[in-house]
């Protein structure tokens, strides 16, 4: 059985979140990052 969309899509924001987190270097950017981190656990 496949996984639903909402599933695959909140995955591929947390990786997009993990991602930035690990590469950034500006604050502001870390914030969002954390956001749409949080984001993406709440889904």
């Amino acid at each position: 059985m496949s996984n639903p969309q909402w599933l695959l899509w909140a995955r591929q924001i947390q990786a997009i979140a993990q991602n930035g987190l690990t590469y950034t270097e500006g604050v502001f950017d870390r914030e969002r990052y954390t956001q749409l981190s949080a984001l993406a656990q709440e889904i």
